[in-house]
């Protein structure tokens, strides 16, 4: 509990909202879809998960998660989404299964232009180590830290970036 506290304290010093952003596609992402008011119900990373599939037209996704309801919730919203089909636009990995993944596999199963979304990557000091780990390999170019979740962005032609955004 102390671990975590320590962590959102850290953050809150550290984050920025939009207009700390020095990104053109990450300020654009941010302005024009995590920052809008929409009626999707659930936590901060599934309103960022269903933001971002409709943001970029994501098409197919990977989910790795404990979550039974997550992919009902998401049929519901999208119908026509591809379910594990690599490489994907979209690989989800869930709070219990980001221990699990190797920087790798998480490669393999990406393409140029592909999001990565973690859940709770600030739930224990194992966790926080590997979503730094994963924000250091060359193929991880942008990523945003909104302290619930996390996002990696694998854009060959951008400067390689690393954002804490409160959402």
């Amino acid at each position: 509990m102390m671990y975590r506290l320590w962590t959102y304290l850290r953050f809150l010093v550290h984050s920025t909202n939009q207009h700390g952003v020095h990104s053109p596609f990450v300020y654009q992402y941010l302005t024009n879809s995590l920052y809008k008011r929409t009626r999707h119900k659930g936590s901060r990373v599934m309103n960022v998960l269903l933001k971002s599939i409709q943001y970029f037209n994501l098409q197919s996704i990977i989910l790795r998660t404990d979550a039974k309801d997550l992919e009902n919730q998401l049929f519901k919203v999208y119908p026509d989404l591809t379910l594990k089909r690599s490489p994907a636009d979209l690989i989800y990995i869930g709070k219990n299964q980001l221990l699990e993944i190797t920087a790798g596999w998480l490669h393999d199963q990406c393409h140029e232009g592909s999001m990565v979304l973690l859940e709770d990557i600030h739930g224990n000091r194992k966790t926080s180590a590997m979503w730094d780990s994963l924000c250091q390999n060359s193929w991880a170019t942008v990523s945003i830290d909104f302290y619930f979740g996390g996002i990696i962005f694998l854009r060959a032609h951008q400067v390689k970036q690393h954002f804490r955004i409160r959402i």
